[in-house]
């Protein structure tokens, strides 16, 4: 009996793989096709970019062909809904599934010519030298299309397994 029940297990978990490969896939296609460069931004015309983890791409939503996963929909209607927005924003979605906050934090910037930082280069969590940054390089950087947009919304998990790994270790030493 427990050698179906290991087999069952077996195959609950290949299937649970393979179709959250196949989710993320669906999912990017989806963007692609829905979300197309809007331009520059302009004094009219605005740009919004939904980044972080598999939550910011929308795994676990229902998606049918041509509709953006995510919040990104759901952000543009709240802006269509307030009648004291009158020009045009765009909300596209950049988000990557498995991604860290490491990845989307910015290289490391070189010193300033005066060798003192301004208070807002203080508040500006920058990743270490060689480490993090390539997804914030890969849309934020130099010449990119996107490296001109004025809001940027980061959706992505608050919990890690470590996390209640940690959580359960401080509560059964405190019990």
């Amino acid at each position: 009996m427990s050698s179906i029940t290991s087999l069952y297990a077996l195959f609950i978990y290949f299937y649970v793989m393979v179709r959250r490969i196949c989710t993320t896939y669906w999912l990017k296609f989806n963007i692609w096709i829905s979300n197309t460069n809007p331009g520059p931004v302009t004094d009219r015309r605005h740009k919004v970019l939904v980044i972080g983890d598999s939550l910011g791409l929308g795994v676990g939503d229902w998606t049918v062909p041509g509709q953006v996963p995510g919040i990104s929909p759901h952000l543009l209607q709240c802006i269509a809904l307030d009648p004291a927005v009158r020009q045009r924003w765009f909300v596209l979605n950049r988000a990557v599934s498995g991604s860290s906050s490491l990845d989307w934090t910015p290289p490391t910037a070189p010193p300033s010519p005066s060798g003192q930082s301004s208070s807002s280069e203080k508040d500006v969590h920058v990743s270490e030298k060689g480490k993090g940054g390539k997804l914030f390089e890969r849309v934020f950087g130099k010449g990119r299309p996107d490296a001109d947009a004025e809001v940027s919304v980061m959706r992505r998990r608050t919990l890690t397994m470590r996390r209640i790994q940690n959580d359960e270790a401080s509560m059964s030493e405190a019990s």
